[in-house]
């Protein structure tokens, strides 16, 4: 896994993608970025904010103006987080939750470079699953997810901007068998 992640980032920054680790903090909210996250969901800027101050960081691309064309958001959660929401709701278990997976400069495999990333860090922290929510509307990501192992699991209801409850699809990978 480790090579493949190696010469995927080669690949990108020679497509001229550059790929880096930020600091929230650093990030500008008002890029127009993230213009649906905050129509898709309620409060998202206040929970930016949050992890802004919690210095939490996230994967970015930006193209050659410094608008974000891509962000990946990974949470470590473990057996005592809260899962109620869910239809279905998880068992207790380590799980890698992908945050907030977007990607605007699509073709150029960087959806893909983040999945592997994702998978990699699960591995190198002895993670038993990773997941992801998404609306059934992101096709391309649901396929993407598909193709690495990613199974549909169950839904919970999501608040947008407008207050309309909206379900959100959850999808898992088992990283070990059994579990």
């Amino acid at each position: 896994m480790q090579n493949n992640i190696e010469t995927d980032l080669n690949n990108l920054v020679k497509s001229n993608i550059n790929i880096k680790k930020e600091y929230l903090y650093n990030i500008n909210l008002e890029d127009e970025f993230f213009t649906s996250l905050k129509f898709d969901y309620k409060d998202f800027e206040k929970w930016f904010e949050t992890k802004q101050q919690e210095e939490k960081q996230a994967y970015i691309s930006k193209d050659k103006y410094g608008k974000i064309t891509s962000f990946l958001m990974i949470k470590q959660e473990d057996e005592k987080e809260n899962y109620s929401f869910f239809e279905k709701p998880f068992k207790p278990n380590k799980r890698l939750k992908i945050s907030t997976f977007k990607v605007l400069d699509t073709g150029k495999n960087i959806g893909d470079f983040f999945i592997k990333l994702t998978i990699k860090e699960a591995l190198s922290k002895n993670i038993n699953e990773i997941y992801i929510t998404t609306f059934e509307k992101q096709q391309s990501l649901i396929k993407l997810l598909k193709n690495y192992g990613f199974n549909f699991y169950t839904y919970k209801n999501t608040i947008s901007n407008n207050n309309k409850i909206k379900k959100e699809a959850v999808y898992v990978k088992k990283l070990k068998q059994g579990e």
